[in-house]
């Protein structure tokens, strides 16, 4: 072995033998999982049992990504840190492995995916305006820094 390697595996063994960092990262963890588990169920919640008008095409498309984060909440937002502190040792099972690492491959295709559909939703909707009166209601919520038109 490397002196290289050696140091490096030695700092790294003691940074997660240190009770101190480790409650810290699981402190951190945590919190966002239980936000992101909060987070997640109430908009797929308000998407799904909520009223007609958030029954849009883009409100699908939010609800998709929550269902996405949720996943990943659920399946393999617990197992990274338990893996770190483990010093990189997988004791979770062979179901567990595919399982996280097929959840996290989706993720990473589908969400992407929804992001591109809904700009595309939206670019439709701007585009397709027929009325001068909509884009002027649409501009005049903005931001007063993020109006760029004027559209005297």
């Amino acid at each position: 072995m490397s002196t290289i390697n050696y140091v490096a595996t030695n700092s790294t063994n003691a940074l997660i033998d240190n009770n101190l960092v480790i409650a810290t990262i699981y402190i951190a963890y945590a919190l966002v999982g239980v936000c992101s588990l909060i987070g997640n169920v109430s908009v797929l919640l308000l998407v799904v049992v909520g009223r007609e008008m958030l029954h849009s095409a883009t409100n699908i498309f939010v609800g998709s990504l929550s269902a996405t984060d949720l996943l990943i909440t659920c399946v393999s937002h617990w197992a990274t840190p338990y893996y770190t502190i483990r010093n990189n040792n997988w004791n979770l099972g062979s179901f567990m492995c595919y399982a996280v690492s097929a959840v996290q491959a989706a993720s990473l295709m589908w969400s992407p995916f929804t992001l591109s559909a809904i700009a595309i939703d939206r670019y439709r909707s701007v585009s397709t305006m027929k009325s001068e009166k909509q884009c002027k209601l649409i501009l005049n919520s903005l931001p007063k820094h993020l109006q760029v038109a004027n559209y005297h």
